[in-house]
Parts: structure tokens; C-alpha cells; sequence
């Protein structure tokens, strides 16, 4: 269940726990369900231009924009960048997880990654970040990587990725 991202009150919310990190000294953060709601709202009635998911966008651009207003630097996943609205994505950087699939066979899907960058860069002005997500779950990368990879393996995985990352 997410929260209602166009809600005031929770707008205010997030941006008092962010205000909070802030203080602490936390210089950047990875809002990782931002535009969940506009993609269910899209999932929903496959239009883009629907109130719901414009609404829905709009209220998270703006939240970011607050967020960088207090000089934090924002993230999120780099799927996001698929809207075709004038009003651009402004986040500092995106993730992108690399897929189990290239865990287990030890090479990056260059192309794949290749129009990942092109998709991005079309739309965002960020840099992008590859992960190894996780969760609870046993067949996420990083459990891939970390439960099923020899350490050599693991050696070799990292290796490729930060060649590829500076090629």
C-alpha cells in the first residue's frame, strides 16, 4: 500500500523526515516508490495524458524539486524517465539494477545497458547508477551475487561491471 503522493499532508511529511536527514547530514536520497502511483494510474488507463497520472507526476516533480531546494540531492529508478511531459524529471541521479540473468552468467548486457543510457539521457539530465537491488527474496542480484557467485566470480562480476562503466 502506498500513500496518496498528491496529499498535502503527506508531501509535508516526507519533507520534514527529509529536513530531519538533512540535519543529520544526509546529503543525498533515493526515493524509491516516488512515481508508484502514477504508474499504477497509467497500468490503470494506459493514457499518460489522464488526470490521474499527470496529477500523480506533477505532485512527485514537485516534491523532488522541494527536496533540492534544501540541497539534498534525489534519485530514483531510471524507469521513471518514460513520461513524455514537458515538465522533465529533475533528479541528480537514477538506478538501474542489473539483472539476474547477467549476475549468473558473469557479463553485462552491454546493449541492454546501452539503451538504458540513451533512454535517460533522452529524457533526464542524471547520472546513472547500476545496483544490485534487493529484498527479502532469495532471487534478487544481490542474493544472486552474494549467495550463489564464488567469491572469484564475484571478483570477476565487479571487475566487468566498473570496465564496462569506464569504456
Amino acid at each position: 500500500m502506498f500513500l496518496d503522493i498528491t496529499n498535502k499532508f503527506y508531501q509535508e511529511f516526507l519533507l520534514k523526515k527529509i529536513a530531519a536527514l538533512k540535519k543529520a547530514g544526509v546529503k543525498y536520497v533515493c526515493l524509491d516508490a516516488l512515481f508508484t502511483q502514477a504508474n499504477i494510474a497509467y497500468r490503470i488507463t494506459r493514457d499518460y495524458n489522464h488526470p490521474a497520472v499527470k496529477e500523480a507526476y506533477m505532485a512527485a516533480v514537485s516534491l523532488v524539486k522541494k527536496i533540492k531546494a534544501m540541497g539534498i540531492m534525489v534519485g530514483t529508478w531510471s524507469d521513471r524517465a518514460v513520461y513524455s511531459y514537458k515538465e522533465v524529471l529533475p533528479v541528480n541521479f537514477v538506478t538501474k539494477t542489473v539483472e539476474v540473468n547477467e549476475v549468473l552468467s558473469l557479463q553485462i548486457n552491454i546493449s541492454k545497458w546501452r539503451e538504458v543510457v540513451k533512454l535517460v539521457k533522452g529524457k533526464v539530465n542524471a547520472t546513472i547508477l547500476m545496483i544490485f537491488d534487493f529484498s527479502p527474496l532469495d532471487n534478487t542480484p544481490l542474493a544472486v551475487f552474494s549467495q550463489k557467485l564464488s567469491p572469484e566470480q564475484q571478483k570477476n562480476s565487479l571487475k566487468q561491471c566498473t570496465t564496462h562503466a569506464y569504456s
